[in-house]
């Protein structure tokens, strides 16, 4: 049963109360038993990572899936930092094992919320010595994947999203069919 309602499916006069005091654009507070199940859930998943190999096949999903509850507790920086080692502990993993899924929702969502956090941020220039940045998000951290030797792009998600645009200017060869 949905938190708010007593079973006739309509919210009870608590939770409206609790959402018309949430401004515009931002989320209303969560309810103490939501927040705790939610603080559980982030600990389970910490004792997990305590436990388990750096290389572990799980060890990515675990940190995406820790930064989502954490977004879902409206902790954006700590929500990133879980992204960006869900990142990193994709790289660690063994070579046999393939990277988690870009369409897995935990990972989406957070890669969502970095492309947002970091589209207003100083672009840097490569001929500068300075990291080459994604053509879609403008991140700057490595590694980035490259398509061709005019544009990087942070990961399939992002390559993908900038296809239409990239492809008019790619300068590699095309493939003939």
């Amino acid at each position: 049963m949905a938190s708010g309602s007593h079973g006739s499916g309509k919210p009870n006069a608590a939770a409206s109360r609790s959402r018309a005091s949430a401004t515009p654009g931002q989320r209303a507070p969560l309810s103490p038993p939501v927040e705790a199940q939610i603080r559980s859930t982030i600990a389970q998943y910490e004792k997990y990572l305590r436990l388990a190999p750096v290389d572990d096949r799980k060890v990515p999903e675990a940190h995406y899936c820790i930064g989502l509850e954490h977004l879902l507790l409206g902790d954006e920086i700590r929500a990133l930092q879980h992204y960006h080692k869900g990142k990193a502990a994709e790289r660690e993993r063994l070579p046999c094992l393939l990277p988690v899924e870009s369409n897995f929702p935990p990972k989406s969502a957070l890669h969502m919320l970095h492309c947002a956090t970091t589209r207003g941020a100083v672009k840097t220039s490569a001929s500068s010595g300075a990291r080459p940045q994604c053509a879609n998000c403008e991140f700057s951290a490595a590694p980035l994947s490259r398509c061709c030797a005019a544009v990087h792009y942070c990961d399939a998600i992002c390559q993908s999203r900038d296809r239409k645009k990239h492809r008019v200017q790619c300068t590699r060869a095309p493939t003939s069919k």
